[in-house]
């Protein structure tokens, strides 16, 4: 009975030491764990400092167009195009050599939603509301293409300068807007709905991509800002982010391969939302109001001659009850590189061999003369 006594006192001996020793092991692996956390934010916070320099004043020629935030630049081009509204010139700009031409004029009226500039086959596509025209660089109508006339579940639109229609072969790609839920953003099944879809230009039959909203747009509501944006990130290889969501996920139109990588701002930002119950108690103030307070990104973009992604971020500030911008970068691997740290008040990005450009003019609407073309660096 003794030697069983003692025996129970070091069975209960040896769970204590044990289980001490076994708490101890968790707390100095929490430390670890807790200090390469703090390590790795440390690292990966990169406050940059950027600066915007003018490097070219150009003459517009004549009729060419006034507005340039809206230019199209084709993945890796050097050159970016304008659209004259009222008289359908193309002009182009070449930010490695920053020279400034008329490229040609559009037969067609074309007071368009948006245009796209096909090098590699020499056309120009203008999307007007349902349709949209073909052009050849000779100015002249090559062909007029219907949209949705198949239109059962969604309309192939544009809603978003930063999803445009990218044409390959016979495909063309664009946004899809589900018409199955005509509550949009109140309904939580519209963000289950595909996002984008491919019209075949020869048949006209629609096919939609395995591509939807983050699993977070179904949870909870985020307002009415819910356009997706979509860039081209390599061949076959579309990019997708969302104003609301730290995420770029990948899409592979070939393999229908999907991955998901880390595009945020690595300062402290927040996404106001609400329970999609509440909705019908709440009225359109409401929603502004939360669309105003609440943290976004505003634009992505992929900038190939760069290298680089660059994306931008509206934070809200108490102070001036306003947005204030700042820009976010990654490499093409999705490596963090920094983000400004002053009010980024840069309209959208353009990419050139020589890094970041933004394209304004001198003067407002149509009395502007010159191009101005302004470059990022930073330190």
């Amino acid at each position: 009975m003794i030697v069983e006594k003692n025996d129970n006192k070091e069975k209960v001996r040896y769970k204590v030491v044990w289980s001490f020793l076994l708490l101890l092991l968790a707390m100095v692996v929490y430390s670890c764990e807790l200090k390469t956390d703090v390590e790795q934010k440390e690292r990966r916070l990169n406050m940059l400092e950027v600066k915007i320099d003018t490097v070219a004043r150009l003459p517009l020629p004549e009729g060419a167009a006034k507005d340039w935030r809206n230019n199209y630049q084709p993945y890796a081009s050097s050159l970016c195009y304008g659209l004259n509204k009222t008289n359908g010139q193309l002009s182009a700009v070449d930010l490695d050599d920053l020279k400034v031409w008329n490229v040609c004029q559009l037969t067609s009226p074309v007071n368009y939603t948006s245009f796209v500039v096909d090098e590699k086959g020499q056309k120009i596509l203008v999307f007007l509301d349902d349709y949209l025209l073909e052009y050849t660089f000779n100015g002249t109508v090559l062909d007029t293409i219907v949209l949705n006339e198949n239109a059962e579940a969604g309309l192939m639109s544009i809603q978003s300068d930063y999803f445009l229609p990218v044409r390959t072969g016979k495909k063309l790609f664009m946004h899809y807007f589900s018409t199955k839920h005509p509550k949009t953003y109140k309904d939580p099944q519209f963000f289950k709905a595909p996002i984008e879809a491919t019209l075949n230009i020869e048949n006209h039959n629609v096919e939609a991509l395995e591509v939807t909203y983050p699993v977070s747009y179904s949870e909870h509501c985020f307002g009415y800002d819910f356009a997706p944006d979509r860039a081209v990130l390599k061949e076959n290889t579309f990019m997708y982010t969302f104003h609301q969501n730290d995420t770029a996920f990948v899409y592979n139109v070939e393999t229908k391969k999907h991955e998901e990588h880390y595009l945020g701002s690595n300062l402290e930002h927040n996404f106001i939302h609400i329970d999609y119950k509440e909705i019908e108690d709440l009225n359109s103030m409401i929603f502004s109001e939360m669309l105003l307070k609440s943290d976004k990104y505003h634009f992505t973009e992929v900038l190939p001659n760069s290298e680089l992604i660059a994306r931008t971020m509206l934070r809200y500030d108490s102070i001036t009850n306003g947005l204030k911008m700042n820009l976010v970068l990654y490499n093409l691997g999705f490596d963090y590189i920094g983000e400004s740290n002053f009010a980024f008040n840069y309209g959208p990005v353009s990419d050139s061999n020589h890094g970041l450009s933004f394209l304004t003019v001198d003067k407002p609407a149509e009395e502007a003369s010159e191009l101005i073309i302004c470059r990022a660096k930073w330190e």
